[in-house]
Formats: structure tokens, sequence, C-alpha cells
């Protein structure tokens, strides 16, 4: 690398590389977003639930009051390999162990312990076996609200020990810190900063109204006094005429590290009046020099709305290059839930971009390279896909009857309960996809490729199925009613689970054949589905999709094997939303 500094650290005098060692800006990344945890929860309690204040690095990161007058406590942790946290991390248990103090003196105070962290707690398939279940700590507190430590089963019984252990306190003290523990989802760590505007919107949605520069300059103020209590910043007159405390701080210092919600209130509140009020006073100055000099035009103020500029930001994405303020501006019009009707993406470029819960009717999007892109929930009526990239694409719960997706690339695509009536996948290649519970009547499948794939309990009535691949499609409780060109050795080609029979018209027989028979054949029945959502993604983009960004992922080295990455898919990728879901 030309003009650095005695070149990149880490490596060898002679240029051998060499992975750096300077963690230091990865610490300071964990310390923003500890200030965005407090940050976010100010903003959530701007009006005065649930909390009236926050105290930050005092006896935790962060201590928020609730308005029982009890306290909820607050870890930030940050990972960023992104794999979910579980009983093993040692992270955890210094956690729990910190929690542990807290409880000894102060329990009947604290109503709940949480960690926040840019990944959420493992939580296992139904499926899994015991080994992996004792890594979720869902699943031990689930145990302990059963029974007693000393009735738990030994697998359980020694993961709680390891706690306890670790956590140095009374096995009652580390159960009531259990009972209270939970865990909040923060955002990922590429796109926090990013989502400052966004929440600061969401909290007094008539800054959708500002320009721009003048958020970020109130986002700016709020940061800063939440850094200022998080590094106990005192003015120097008071700090130096405060008393010592007990335990040996000046009381001053202490009393810096709280921030009420009632200041954060009215700081942007009169940031809203003062902007106000100079907008008013010229807009009367400017009345006064047009009256003065003659004239009474006014020239319209061109300043643009934050609303307005992401709408543009978007309009604009279609052709192959994606601006660089895409995904601030699908947040902005997800939050004013603008419509995005006849938005035009044909060729744009949103691989793994996150476009759910938008209303985007009639949208154009021919030839886009949208692997791994999420429009879960989303409203996609009679738009038009057709002869685009979506392997790994998740249209989960969206409704987009009539829309048209022919000769696209849908590898593994995830459809759960989608609303697809009259639409077309004509000669569209859906091996291993999910289309499970979704709804199909009168859609054109003809000529697509569906091997593989799961279409349990969909309805697939008065569908046109001519050419149709079925092989190892799991068609159990599948709804063939109607279904036009539809032949028996297709039914015969499909699967079905649990001896759930599909419903066909006379004089076609549902298929008896069974998808798999033993707990080793369906778990390579879903490896299988796996595999082809990652070749689906790496022949495409060279990479593969995690929390809304494209990871680039090169061939395999064997001179830095340390390097070679491996790749993580949760069981959410292809199959349906949990029932508690609101996207991962």
């Amino acid at each position: 690398m030309k003009n650095v500094p005695l070149g990149e650290p880490g490596l060898g005098p002679d240029g051998t590389p060499a992975k750096a060692y300077d963690q230091t800006p990865y610490a300071r990344r964990a310390l923003s977003y500890q200030d965005y945890a407090a940050y976010a929860l100010l903003l959530r309690s701007i009006d005065g639930e649930p909390y009236s204040e926050l105290w930050i690095e005092h006896h935790e990161d962060i201590l928020a009051t609730r308005e029982d007058g009890r306290y909820d406590l607050y870890q930030v942790k940050t990972r960023a390999s992104g794999d979910p946290w579980t009983t093993k991390d040692r992270s955890i248990h210094e956690a729990i162990a910190r929690f542990c103090v807290v409880e000894s003196a102060y329990g009947g105070k604290v109503a709940h312990y949480f960690i926040y962290s840019n990944v959420g707690p493992y939580v296992p398939v139904s499926e899994a076996k015991v080994e992996r279940k004792l890594r979720s700590f869902k699943i031990l507190q689930h145990e302990l609200s059963l029974s007693s430590p000393d009735q738990l089963l030994p697998e359980y019984a020694e993961a709680f020990q390891t706690i306890e252990k670790a956590s140095g306190a009374s096995q009652g003290v580390v159960l009531a810190v259990l009972s209270k523990l939970g865990f909040v989802p923060g955002p990922s760590l590429a796109s926090f900063r990013a989502e400052l505007p966004a929440r600061l919107c969401e909290a007094r949605r008539k800054l959708l109204d500002w320009t721009i520069k003048d958020v970020f300059k109130l986002e700016d103020e709020l940061i800063r006094l939440i850094e200022a209590a998080g590094s106990a910043k005192v003015p120097p007159l008071l700090l130096h005429t405060s008393p010592i405390s007990a335990g040996g701080l000046p009381s001053a210092e202490i009393s810096a590290r709280r921030i009420s919600t009632l200041t954060i209130r009215s700081r942007v509140s009169r940031r809203m009046i003062q902007r106000k009020t100079f907008r008013l006073l010229k807009t009367c100055g400017k009345v006064a020099v047009c009256m003065v000099f003659g004239g009474l035009v006014f020239k319209p103020l061109l300043q643009v709305t934050p609303l307005q500029h992401a709408l543009n930001v978007i309009q604009n994405s279609g052709g192959g290059v994606l601006p660089a303020e895409f995904n601030d501006s699908v947040a902005i019009v997800r939050a004013a839930h603008k419509p995005l009707t006849h938005l035009n993406l044909d060729g744009a470029n949103i691989e793994c971009r996150d476009l759910s819960d938008l209303s985007m009717i009639r949208a154009y999007g021919q030839s886009m390279h949208a692997t791994g892109a999420t429009f879960d929930r989303s409203i996609l009526a009679s738009a038009v896909f057709s002869q685009s990239e979506l392997n790994g694409a998740k249209f989960r719960r969206a409704r987009m009857d009539h829309v048209i997706f022919q000769k696209s690339n849908m590898l593994a695509a995830n459809l759960f309960a989608a609303e697809a009536r009259h639409s077309n996948f004509s000669e569209a290649t859906l091996n291993a996809a999910n289309l499970s519970g979704g709804f199909f009547a009168g859609a054109d499948f003809s000529a697509a490729k569906l091997d593989s794939s799961e279409m349990s309990n969909a309805d697939f009535a008065n569908t046109n199925l001519k050419g149709t691949v079925l092989t190892d499609a799991n068609v159990s409780g599948a709804n063939f009613t109607g279904a036009r060109n539809l032949t028996q050795a297709m039914l015969s080609s499909a699967c079905v689970v649990d001896g759930k029979f599909p419903t066909v018209d006379e004089p076609l027989r549902p298929t008896a054949k069974p998808c798999y028979t033993t707990p080793v054949e369906k778990e390579q029945r879903q490896i299988k589905r796996m595999v082809l959502l990652a070749v689906g993604q790496l022949a495409v983009s060279h990479g593969y999709c995690k929390e809304f960004q494209h990871n680039y992922r090169s061939s395999n080295s064997t001179l830095h094997p340390e390097n070679n990455e491996m790749i993580w898919y949760g069981d959410d990728e292809i199959e349906g939303p949990s029932m508690n879901e609101g996207m991962r």
C-alpha cells in the first residue's frame, strides 16, 4: 500500500502477509454500540415509558429506572462472528456473574436483567438432539421453570452447574438471575450507525419534514449527551467542589452518569421549536424584503425533506449501481409507511438487501440481481420480477397476487405463507424452495422446476402444471383441486410426510411415497436444501448473505487456512418464520 506511514500494521519487514493484531477499532465500535443501546432506550422512553431515566456505567452498562420504581439492568455485548449466544459462552458467564453481584445486594429492587446484543441467543429446532439443546439459554430457563436444579436431567444439571460455578454465587441467587434474564436484539454491527437518524424520526415523526443535515445535527447532540454520561464528564468547578463519596468518587461524577428521558424530550422539543421559530422569522424577513422592494413573489424553499430524499434515492436504484444511501432510505420510507407504487428496479443490484414491510404495488424489476434479498410481508401485487436472480430470496407472508416471476432463478427461495394467486412462475427454477402454507390458486407453474421443494399445506387449486417437475417435492396436505395438466407420473414422483396426502381430482391418486423414513434421511433432505441455497448464492454473487449484507467468499486457501470462512445459515433461511415473529 502506498502513502501509508511504516506500511500496513502486522506485516513482516519483507512484506510477509500476517493478520493485524490491533483490536482498538473493534473496542471503540463496541463502545459506540453501547451508546446506541442507550440512545435507542431513551428514544423509546421519550414520552416517559417504560423508563424515566438511564444511568450509564453505573452498576452495569445501563441501569434503567422503571415507572414502578424498580430497575432493569442491561449489559451490552457484541459479537463480530454473528453466531448466537450459548450456555458455553464465557462472555455470558461473566455477565451473569456481574448480575449475581447486583442480585445479592439489591435483588428485590431489580425487575429484569437484559443482555442487549447484535446477535440473539441460540434456539434449537424442535428435532434437535439433547447435546444441542444444552447450548440454549432459553431451553435451560424453561427447564428450570418446571423443576428445581436437583431434579433436572443430568445433562441440564451439568449446564446449570457450569453457570453456577462461573458466577461464584449461591444457587438461589443464580436461579433468581436466570428467572429475570432476557435478551434484547439490537441492530447488526455493520448497520447500527446508519440506523441512528431513522430511530430519531420514529420517535418524533415530524422530524421526517426536516432536512437530513438538521436531523444529523440533532442526532449528534443527543449522542454527545450519552457519551458525556458514560465518561462521567463533569465541569471542573463542580468536580473540585464535590465531596468524595464512600466509594472514593466525587458525588458530582456519580450524578453525571444520569440521563433522564425528560432531558431528551426537552432537548428535542427545544430544537424543534427553535427550528420552527427560525423558519417563521426567516419567512417574515423574506416577506418584509419583498414588500420593501415591491416584490410579492416568494422563491420556493429548495430544501428536500429526508422522506423525499429517501424516495428519490430508491426511485433511482435501477440500472445495476446501487446508491450508497439505499439502506438508510429504505428504513426512512418504511418508518413513514410511504408506498412505492410503480417503483422501477429493472436491472437493480439489490443482493441481500432488506425490502421487507414495504408497499411495492406494480413494481418493475426485470433482470434484477436480488440474490438473498428479503421481501417479507411486503405488498408486491402485480409486480414484474421476470428473468431475475432471486436465489435464496425471502417472500414470507408477502402479498403478491398477479406477480410475474417468469424464467427467474429462485433456488431455495422462501415463499412461506405467501399470497401469490394467479402469479406467473412459468419456467422458474424453484428447486428446494419453500412454498408451504402459501396461496397459489390460479398460478402458472408450467415448466417450473419444483424438485426437492416444500409445498405442504399450500393451495394450488386451478393452477397450470404443464411440464412442472415435482420430483421429491413435499406435497403433504397440498390442495391440487382443479389443477390443469397434472399427471399421475408427476404426482408419483413427489412425496409426503407422516402419510398426509394431497387433495387431487379423480381419477388421479395421491402419492404415498415418503419424503423420508428416518431422522437421518430427514436431516439429509434439509442439508440438501441448504447446499442448494449456498450454491445458488455463491454461483451468482460469489458470496452469501448475512444480516442484510453481502459477504464475499473467496475460494479456500491452503496457504492461510485460518482465513477460510465457514458459511452459517439459520433454519429460518429456508423454513417459515417462528410463531413469535412480528425477521430475523
